[in-house]
């Protein structure tokens, strides 16, 4: 008995399928009708490493009959020197531009063993990193030891960019020449702690801190946290989100009475881990990340994630400060306190923050 079901149901369907590529690959066999949506999500994202970049290439060059040219949104790229066709990311670069739907790159470029800066060009200017001018989403880990990277002059080569995430960098920035502007819709960063620095100083010697909306830092140390400290006060009315990773352990732990909150009255999102690690709870102190907490003065703000990796060093916390800080007065758009944590540890929340628990805006997420 033949039963046809409308497209929108399928597609439904096949939605849930995303990340299952056994099963899309299975479903795009059915029909005709259901070929479309199935290289929707097998195609999305592709990846290419040395040891299929030839074969990518090969492709892109049949494009009259190449069938999931108009369905790659994302390309996650690895690029290690030492590779033997490592070469071929640059020589297939005029065949990239096929590849028109492009917005989110993903680069690992990895230069360990490079004592020649000409290669610069090849890996930073040049190539792949020039193909798509169309991309909003950028994000970038790099190695390279032997001298200093020309990062951000790379960012440059997206003039549509406006989201910056630089997860890992293990090498010195270089400088950038004086007309290296920053894309003009660059407005959300996401920084390793090395891009911390060099990034703002570049973005403040454009005047373009006030643009910065969302702001996402990793663990911190003293300097960093120094200059991160000096650079929030620059931030204009459009910043909304703020989420950084703090640790209170460690040589390289960073000092919380830096960071005030008070002048960012627009934020609507705000997440704060602490990181710490190895502290005897008796010993520890708290009242640091209430002071950080309790800087705040957003009417807007919205959520607010607080990730302690350690609570029960937070046992002797003031939690009746909080919770009475925490108040719909103060906060009338407040919608959830989010915490993570155990079982156990979610009954102790729920005591600790009456206040939170009876308004139904505490929540706690199970790790």
């Amino acid at each position: 008995m033949a039963v046809e079901f409308p497209q929108e149901l399928v597609d439904a369907i096949l939605d849930h399928l995303q990340g299952d590529s056994t099963a899309l690959a299975a479903c795009s066999l059915v029909a005709r009708a259901w070929v479309p949506r199935c290289r929707s999500h097998l195609f999305e994202r592709c990846y290419l490493y040395g040891s299929n970049i030839r074969g990518f290439g090969d492709l892109l060059r049949s494009s009259d009959s190449c069938t999931f040219i108009p369905h790659v949104q994302s390309i996650h790229a690895d690029r290690t020197e030492s590779h033997q066709y490592s070469h071929y990311f640059n020589e297939i670069a005029p065949d990239l531009h096929h590849l028109i739907h492009v917005r989110t790159l993903t680069l690992d470029i990895a230069l360990s063993n490079s004592n020649n800066s000409d290669n610069a060009d090849e890996f930073f200017r040049k190539g792949l990193v020039a193909a798509f001018p169309h991309v909003t989403r950028l994000v970038l880990t790099c190695e390279c030891r032997a001298w200093p990277a020309p990062l951000i002059e790379m960012v440059c080569l997206f003039p549509a960019l406006q989201v910056l995430h630089i997860s890992s960098i293990i090498a010195t920035l270089a400088d950038p020449p004086a007309n290296a502007s920053p894309p003009p819709g660059l407005h959300s960063l996401e920084l390793t702690r090395r891009a911390v620095g060099p990034i703002f100083a570049w973005l403040h010697a454009f005047n373009r801190l006030c643009h910065v909306d969302s702001l996402k830092l990793y663990i911190l140390r003293p300097p960093d946290a120094l200059v991160v400290h000096e650079t929030l006060r620059q931030f204009g009315g459009n910043f909304h989100h703020l989420d950084i990773t703090l640790t209170w352990s460690g040589p390289d732990s960073a000092n919380s009475v830096m960071f005030d909150l008070g002048p960012h009255s627009n934020l609507k999102t705000l997440s704060i881990r602490d990181f710490s690690m190895g502290l005897n709870p008796q010993d520890f102190d708290p009242t640091p990340m209430l002071q950080i907490i309790m800087t705040l003065a957003a009417p807007k703000l919205e959520q607010l994630s607080l990730g302690i990796f350690v609570l029960p060093s937070y046992r002797n916390l003031n939690w009746a400060s909080l919770d009475a800080f925490l108040s719909p007065a103060r906060f009338p758009r407040l919608q959830k306190v989010l915490f993570s944590g155990s079982r156990d540890e979610t009954q102790f929340l729920r005591g600790a923050l009456p206040l939170l628990e009876a308004s139904g805006v505490l929540a706690v997420e199970l790790r």
